[in-house]
């Protein structure tokens, strides 16, 4: 069999078949002409969504892409882009099906449904538009991350470890995925997994405050002592009051009540200080002979507060205790 020619200047195209050569005649101006529309109508559309997702003017591209084709998916795709921008998500949402009426698999379309029910907090909606994204593009990693997401909002971990695994699969080296396996395995109690996710994700570049203190959550609650102490020391100077108080209370675990202070105090002079947070604080101060009056005075708020606060202290105090012995220093007779 003789190889195929391809001849540009004549269109013209020559192959053997079984032995026998047959001859395509040449591109009709009709055909030409088609083609010459569907190569600026790609042109236009990657111009129009190149304005769109760097958010630079799109009105001349659109225009440019309407004029060539009136009906084009993408066009209709740029109007309720546009509307979600201005977050009018319910014109958006009605743009967006017209997208998908005129092609049911523009996958951006339909990812961005997704993300229109997902800020609504309707996970089972923005799970089926996810699934409709990824299955139009199963290898773009951000449609596999929403999908995943989403079944993780509706408590289906399996199918989000699955999506997952083959997300990884793909691309090992994507510590979002691994963020996200992390926090599924967390709200399994399965530590040890979610331990090791969180440590590749961190691997892999994450670093987010988010992600930290969910690690530092992890770690404590999994009772990993080195790891929380390690973590601690890392986070000691956020400003975040929630890592603040976890760090005073992972200190206070230790018996390192000195160290446990400072970040007990942040949390408890914060304005929006639970009673909990208070009683930490006080509980430090008490444990090393610190008076606590000014404290107390500082701390309460209203009476019933302050009253609360106070039995508190009286409770701690309590009946006189011989004490514990240390047996190298102080061994018992």
């Amino acid at each position: 069999m003789k190889p195929l020619h391809f001849l540009p200047p004549l269109f013209f195209l020559t192959i053997s078949l079984q032995g026998a050569e047959q001859s395509i005649l040449p591109f009709s101006a009709e055909e030409l002409k088609a083609a010459r529309t569907r190569l600026d109508k790609r042109q236009a559309t990657i111009e129009l969504l190149y304005a769109l997702f760097t958010g630079k003017p799109h009105e001349a591209q659109l225009k440019k892409l309407e004029q060539i084709d009136p009906d084009a998916d993408a066009a209709a795709y740029a109007r309720g882009f546009a509307q979600y921008r201005k977050k009018e998500k319910s014109a958006a949402l009605l743009a967006l099906e017209e997208t998908i009426r005129r092609n049911p698999h523009f996958d951006l379309a339909h990812n961005l449904i997704g993300l229109i029910y997902t800020e609504a907090e309707e996970y089972g909606r923005a799970s089926d538009a996810f699934q409709r994204a990824y299955a139009a593009a199963p290898f773009e990693p951000s449609y596999s991350y929403n999908l995943a997401q989403s079944l993780y909002k509706l408590g289906r971990y399996d199918e989000a470890l699955a999506i997952i695994e083959r997300a990884l699969n793909a691309k090992y080296n994507s510590h979002d995925f691994f963020y996200l396996a992390a926090l599924i395995q967390r709200d399994r109690r399965n530590y040890p997994a979610a331990l090791a996710a969180f440590e590749n994700s961190r691997q892999f570049g994450q670093a987010s405050p988010a992600f930290l203190k969910a690690y530092l959550q992890t770690a404590y609650l999994a009772g990993d002592t080195r790891l929380s102490l390690k973590l601690s020391q890392e986070l000691a100077t956020s400003a975040d009051p929630d890592i603040q108080r976890l760090i005073g209370r992972i200190r206070l675990q230790h018996g390192e009540f000195a160290r446990a202070m400072p970040h007990l105090r942040l949390v408890a002079y914060q304005k929006n200080a639970s009673l909990e947070d208070k009683k930490a604080y006080l509980f430090c101060l008490h444990k090393q002979n610190i008076a606590t009056a000014q404290a107390l005075r500082k701390l309460s708020g209203l009476p019933a507060e302050r009253k609360e606060l106070e039995d508190y202290l009286r409770s701690l105090r309590g009946p006189a205790s011989p004490g514990f012995r240390d047996p190298l220093l102080l061994p018992p007779r």
